[in-house]
């Protein structure tokens, strides 16, 4: 049997800068073993440093950690730092016995905010 370990294409929603980022869930089903941690890094386009960083307890809620199905929470972040550009992002997945897997990867695009 093929195991797929690409992760899936998921797109955040376009924003402007300092908006406010609505709590987002992802469910994940088939999972083997109970899942420890999350962690999501968000990157600027071209660029090898995370904008933002968010984890277990600091901006990740875990609501379910069973084997069988995970449900995870990006929690709702009040107002956006990141300024107007292309970003990528991935989420990290960590089970209790270790192992390591990114689930979703994808980008986002963040609008300049203009002044009136």
């Amino acid at each position: 049997m093929a195991v797929n370990l690409k992760p899936a294409g998921y797109n955040l929603p376009t924003m402007v800068e300092g908006d406010t980022l609505p709590a987002t869930n992802f469910l994940f089903t088939g999972t083997e073993a109970d899942l420890a941690s999350v962690g999501l890094e968000v990157r600027a386009s071209g660029s090898t440093t995370a904008s933002l960083n968010l984890s277990s307890g600091s901006g990740i809620t875990i609501q379910v950690a069973t084997a069988g199905a995970w449900s995870v929470d990006i929690d709702r972040i009040e107002e956006l730092t990141l300024m107007g550009g292309i970003y990528s992002f991935d989420m990290d997945f960590v089970d209790v016995n270790g192992d390591r897997r990114t689930y979703v990867a994808g980008c986002w695009h963040i609008i300049t905010e203009h002044a009136d």
